[in-house]
């Protein structure tokens, strides 16, 4: 049976597969752990309807997930300020006063 191999940097086999189911069902088994990975092959291999899709989900972080959103914007050279995130700040400002994302927080913002 004939097979076809090829590398998507910064990705996992599990990313480009979701990509692919995405394609052919428009559904995606998406977790917090694969957002990054399915991004990075996303933007490898073009398909903008899953860079907005991964993209928007990351512009809604809940409080559990939060550090690890802004991680990955900040990777992928997005916004990724606290600031962006009021709800999240007013909510939880007591648990996020010790976070490295508050404690770096300029004047400015």
């Amino acid at each position: 049976m004939p097979s076809l191999c090829f590398d998507v940097p910064h990705s996992t086999p599990d990313a480009v597969y979701q990509i692919l189911l995405y394609l052919y069902t428009s559904e995606m088994e998406l977790t917090d752990g694969i957002l990054e990975e399915v991004l990075n092959a996303a933007n490898f291999m073009g398909i903008w309807e899953v860079i907005c899709l991964i993209k928007e989900i990351l512009s809604k972080p809940t409080f559990d997930n939060f550090a690890l959103y802004l991680e990955i914007r900040e990777r992928q050279g997005m916004s990724a300020g606290l600031l962006d995130f009021p709800d999240i700040v007013r909510e939880h400002l007591l648990e996020l006063i010790d976070t490295p994302h508050f404690l770096s927080l300029t004047i400015d913002e």
